[in-house]
């Protein structure tokens, strides 16, 4: 009870394996708290044809379900003036069967424990036409051990595999509930949270190909920040990126840099659309920007993204009025190609010289050839000039932002004047400031 009073939000199953006969159950409840009695789900309370959301259980205070597997061990049982209710499994459920087999030679196969209740049956029996639920066992019937179940058994390759390829196919339904031993180890508590509300999905190879690892999986509706390793999540191993069930309006940042530093590799992923949760939008690689109606991915590349992951934040994504977070990245050659040479906070005005020691952004002197305004607000302008003193007779070529940037726009070279519908570029004073440049001006617009 106190786990329940501390996590107001948190909806619990019991599962009994239960001996006794219907007398006798009820003469043990009595010894259970009024309270925690009164949460016990019963769907009598529930006319509709479907499951109630979670939502809806958690509203009511109904946030406990009792599934027990005898007929003497379920049925309504009247205890002071509560009426408790406690399921047949097999009335709302279908499982599989229960064991991987040996510790050397798994099955992984996924077969009906019940020939009665297959695991394809669409309703569940004297359910009202509900949707069956799904027990999917996921361990051995003896020999086991801690290190085997974290390593295997419950590890998120091995559980994911088994879900996609194996279980799914034949349920035609995601699991409801993963039943394990030694719960405490492994991915099975990250990965069940992702299954039933949403996740972010990282890979060991590109185009989430689950031949390779599966990383770490991050459940949705979460905001993350941390250096890897971390949340199961190993350093420098993250390829690629699957998102199920993740809203509109998340932003996952990806750094090659344990520090979040943007003067190395970095990847925006914003989503646009939320997403079913039973299917995945796949980001197959961190070093290639796209935008379609689900997701648009910025990456800011500077030696290479792919397998150099080493820090995550997921947050919201900025509003497109919100120029709080605007910013310039300067690269070491045209087009933005080569490496990154730093990246500006385009938000507040500010100057100063390049070089080492010379500004908080590691802007080195006589490096940038071109820029990505990743976002900018209109009437906005930057100021790149040849002498360090920042006075304009080796060259200057001024940026202004003649519409608000929202989406990247590539200044390819600094030593040629042109615009278009969203950026002019001015040389004067005898330019020729690529690889040239040693002082800046930023003035931008909120």
């Amino acid at each position: 009870m106190p786990f329940l009073t501390a996590h107001p939000s948190v909806v619990i199953t019991l599962l009994l394996e239960s001996y006794v006969d219907h007398d006798l159950l009820e003469s043990e409840l009595k010894q259970v708290s009024p309270e925690f009695l009164s949460m016990v789900f019963d769907p009598s309370e529930y006319p509709t044809g479907q499951w109630p959301l979670l939502a809806d259980m958690i509203r009511k205070n109904k946030r406990v379900v009792i599934l027990a597997d005898r007929d003497g061990s379920t049925g309504y049982f009247t205890i002071g003036d509560h009426r408790v209710r406690i399921l047949k499994n097999t009335e709302v459920a279908v499982e599989n069967t229960y064991n991987l087999g040996s510790l050397f030679d798994h099955d992984w196969r996924c077969e009906t424990r019940d020939i009665n209740n297959p695991l394809d049956k669409p309703q569940a029996a004297n359910s009202r036409g509900w949707p069956s639920l799904f027990v999917m066992n996921q361990f051995h019937a003896f020999g086991s051990s801690q290190g085997h179940a974290g390593d295997v058994d419950n590890n998120l390759t091995w559980l994911q595999r088994r879900v996609q390829d194996e279980c799914m196919p034949k349920a035609q339904k995601p699991p409801s509930y993963l039943a394990v031993d030694y719960n405490q180890t492994g991915d099975t508590i990250p990965y069940a949270a992702a299954l039933s509300q949403g996740g972010i999905y990282f890979y060991e190879k590109a185009n989430a190909d689950r031949s390779g690892d599966t990383v770490c999986v991050l459940p949705a509706l979460h905001d993350y920040n941390f250096k890897l390793p971390a949340r199961g999540c190993e350093n420098d191993e993250i390829r690629s990126v699957q998102l199920a069930g993740v809203a509109r309006g998340t932003r996952i940042t990806l750094y090659d840099s344990p520090n979040g530093n943007k003067s190395d590799d970095f990847v925006y992923i914003d989503v646009k659309k939320t997403m079913p949760i039973d299917a995945f939008v796949t980001i197959g690689s961190l070093e290639r920007s796209f935008s379609n109606d689900q997701v648009t991915v910025t990456a800011l590349r500077n030696n290479g993204m792919d397998g150099k992951v080493s820090h995550i934040v997921v947050g919201a994504s900025p509003l497109d009025s919100d120029f709080s977070v605007a910013e310039i990245v300067f690269h070491e050659g045209n087009n933005a190609t080569q490496n990154t040479v730093c990246t500006v906070p385009f938000a507040k005005g500010d100057q100063f010289k390049m070089g080492d020691g010379n500004n908080p952004y590691g802007c080195d002197n006589d490096e940038i050839r071109s820029a990505t305004v990743v976002r900018a607000k209109k009437g906005s302008y930057f100021t790149l000039v040849g002498n360090p003193d920042g006075t304009f007779n080796q060259g200057r070529t001024t940026v202004t932002v003649l519409q608000d940037i929202i989406v990247p726009r590539v200044i390819p070279s600094f030593n040629r004047t042109y615009n278009d519908d969203f950026i002019k570029v001015e040389v004067t004073h005898g330019g020729n400031v690529d690889g040239k440049s040693s002082y800046g001006y930023f003035g931008p617009l909120q």
